[in-house]
């Protein structure tokens, strides 16, 4: 390759007819020259070509010449995005098994715990009907469960429960632990929060996905050159947004963890939850609501109202406020227990986080005794190499005053020392000094040694832990009075082994067995909708929003559980993960799974296989020949061998040598080799051959050669 006529870089080509083919024994596997794009000191550049286009077949090179432009700079607004080149799928019913079971053996006491349920997802309905088992203390004890969620509307569902915790909003409340039986409807308006904006520059022309959570927000097809991506709408809570950058060469990754405070909506944005049935864990009826809403500002109001029959009721309303790097909480709140009467608190909290310092504080107080409050605070500063943590505490109810004060410094990357120092008001002191270490890429280790002062006995414990790889973990744990070897498998099943120098042990194993047709397929618990891939080739690495989700079977498919419904996906391969024989059409598409349940998504006819197949004649190669299959043509190198699409059945085909003779051959399946003789065109002319005079008998008439 050069520029200005500056040799530059050596690239081995392939192109196909009317153009020549690289000797095989060059290319580890096709390769394709991309002319859309040139560096030039680090600045993307368009290419215009010009309109002419020089090949010297004498030099044995392709000379071809262009301008150059600046790419200009390009803006992803998601917020407003439509995801294009996306269809829908129809989905058809889903059933799966789910699965988990453990045992324990402690001392000289048995557990085990066995749940099994039966899953059907179908349009916008999902159901599930459970039984679970438990023995323990020589007793068995069995009891069924089950839930049932349609959706209402797109920002509201229903739900019946039996025997399952309910649900409580993403703002405050959270699930209740206790076990219900009844309905519920959650809904409301989510919380608008928006990702930085994010500076990318585009190195090819490449397609951009947009994910946040593994959800596909925008597919976009880009130009070379600077990128800003706009407007990414974020939920409440922990996650990670995600662009993938896809071009002919190779695809890029870029995260960016978020956290979203998880307790405040927009103005005007509101969530409610309404519910009605028993509380199995109180044996009690319950029928209770819980609404949140925006007041502006960086205020959010949220207020809760349950009633259990005659036993309790509470009530409580909560103000959440945030700015900048505060944020603050107050809840004023009303219990009614049939014993006890009313019982009014107050709750209050407050967070303080700007780099490198750190604050929070907590009061609890029962307004009936405002002289009992529970106090806690935490203070922390945290530098490059050394951070410092003081954490205090008051219980007027128990009478305890707490504090602990712990020093840490990191080492290297991975691994980081600290100590710590911790007293109360009952002369019960502590010391203690531990470290976390990296011993290499697979091997992390932590150690800790404390001990009570002045007198008391020192305690020390020990972890090793070697991931070999994403799916194996083995954890070796030890203190001075025993030992405990396990090993957690997260692949296809999850399953937990462990057992300790006491004798004692734990197995558990979890997951899902889903039928779709007349197939099994054994998997992780999957909730949501699911999409069968059909490729028809074995061992090919599939994509789904950029990660990695397994290869293809040996019937050439791929079963991909917990998808989201009427969410768009895109699934795709990664060119770099092909064999050089196997060429696909399309890399990548983006699809609408449009209910619960599964898809199919058939790609049988989009991927090619290629095979090295060498031809002779007379048991010499055909050299830079070409063979013509039914509207194909393929070139032949110098040593007869060409790279030909394989065939399932016998087809014709057509050899021509480079001085225009042709040969009839039927190819077949899996045959590497062929040889032929060779017939005449019927349109070439013969010259005719003198017969050399004779005196003797005759001879034989002349023959071709």
């Amino acid at each position: 390759m050069k520029v200005n006529g500056l040799k530059r870089d050596t690239v081995a080509v392939r192109y196909g007819p009317p153009g020549a083919l690289v000797p095989r024994d060059l290319l580890i596997r096709p390769e394709q020259l991309n002319l859309t794009r040139v560096d030039c000191e680090g600045q993307a550049l368009l290419l215009v070509p010009f309109d002419q286009v020089e090949y010297a077949p004498e030099e044995q090179a392709l000379s071809l010449k262009f301008a150059v432009e600046k790419y200009p700079a390009q803006v992803l607004d998601v917020q407003d995005a439509r995801i294009n080149s996306s269809r829908s799928l129809t989905t058809l019913p889903v059933w799966y098994l789910d699965f988990n079971v453990s045992a324990r053996k402690q001392q000289n006491l048995f557990s085990q715990q066995a749940t099994v349920g039966v899953n059907v997802a179908v349009d916008q309905l999902q159901a599930r009907l459970g039984v679970k088992e438990i023995f323990q203390n020589n007793q068995v004890s069995v009891q069924g469960q089950g839930h049932v969620h349609y959706p209402l509307s797109p920002h509201w569902m229903a739900s019946g429960l039996w025997n399952m915790p309910r649900s409580g909003l993403s703002l405050l409340s959270g699930a209740s632990g206790n076990l219900f039986s009844g309905v519920q409807v959650q809904g409301g308006e989510k919380p608008s929060h928006f990702l930085e904006p994010i500076s990318l520059l585009i190195q090819h022309p490449s397609s951009v996905v947009v994910l946040v959570d593994g959800q596909v927000l925008m597919v976009k097809e880009v130009d070379p050159g600077p990128l800003k991506v706009e407007h990414v709408l974020l939920p409440n809570g922990k996650g990670t947004v995600s662009v993938v950058v896809q071009n002919a060469v190779k695809a890029e990754r870029f995260d960016y963890p978020y956290e979203t405070p998880a307790d405040l909506l927009r103005p005007g944005a509101y969530q409610a939850l309404l519910f009605a049935g028993w509380n199995e864990s109180k044996n009690a009826p319950q029928v209770g609501a819980t609404a949140a809403y925006g007041l502006g500002a960086g205020w959010l109001v949220e207020g809760e109202a349950v009633w259990e029959g005659q036993q309790t009721a509470e009530a409580s309303i909560t103000g959440l406020w945030k700015q900048d790097v505060h944020q603050f909480g107050v809840q004023l709140g009303l219990n009614h227990q049939k014993d006890a009467g009313f019982s009014p608190h107050l709750k209050s909290r407050y967070i303080f986080n700007q780099q490198p310092w750190t604050l929070t504080a907590q009061l609890d107080m029962p307004l009936s005794a405002p002289f009992t409050p529970f106090v806690q605070a935490t203070a922390g500063l945290q530098q490059d190499a050394f951070g410092l943590q003081l954490t205090g505490q008051f219980d007027s109810a128990r009478h305890l005053v707490s504090g602990r004060l712990q020093g840490n410094w990191n080492l290297q990357e991975g691994s980081s020392v600290y100590a710590y120092v911790s007293a109360d008001n009952r002369q019960n002191y502590r010391v203690g000094l531990g470290g976390r270490f990296k011993l290499d890429p697979q091997i992390t280790g932590a150690v800790e040694v404390n001990k009570a002062i002045p007198s008391g006995p020192v305690q020390a414990q020990a972890t090793l832990v070697y991931q070999p790889d994403a799916q194996n973990t083995v954890t070796l744990a030890a203190d001075l009075q025993q030992a405990t070897l396990s090993h957690h498998y997260d692949g296809v099943v999850e399953t937990d082994v462990s057992v300790s120098t006491r004798l004692d042990a734990s197995a558990s194993i979890q997951g899902s067995v889903t039928l779709v047709g007349d197939q099994f397929y054994l998997s992780r618990e999957q909730q949501g909708s699911a999409i069968l891939v059909k490729v028809g080739i074995p061992d090919i690495p599939l994509y789904v929003n950029g990660q990695l989700e397994g290869k293809t079977n040996a019937a050439g498919e791929l079963l991909v559980l917990g998808l989201p419904s009427n969410r768009a996906i895109t699934v795709g391969v990664n060119l770099n993960d092909l064999p050089f024989n196997i060429t696909t059409e399309q890399e990548s598409e983006t699809v609408t799974l449009g209910q619960q349940g599964m898809a199919v998504l058939d790609w049988t006819s989009r991927f090619q296989v290629s095979t090295w197949v060498q031809f002779l004649i007379l048991d010499q190669p055909v050299r830079n020949g070409t063979l013509r299959v039914g509207g194909s043509t393929y070139p032949l190198d110098d040593q007869g061998w060409g790279l030909l699409n394989a065939v399932s059945e016998a087809a014709s085909a057509v050899l021509e040598t480079e001085d225009g003779q042709t040969c009839n051959l039927t190819l077949a399946s899996q045959q590497e080799q062929y040889t032929c003789e060779m017939v005449f065109d019927d349109s070439a002319t013969v010259p005719p051959v003198e017969e050399p005079a004779t005196t003797g008998p005759a001879s034989h008439p002349p023959v071709a050669p």
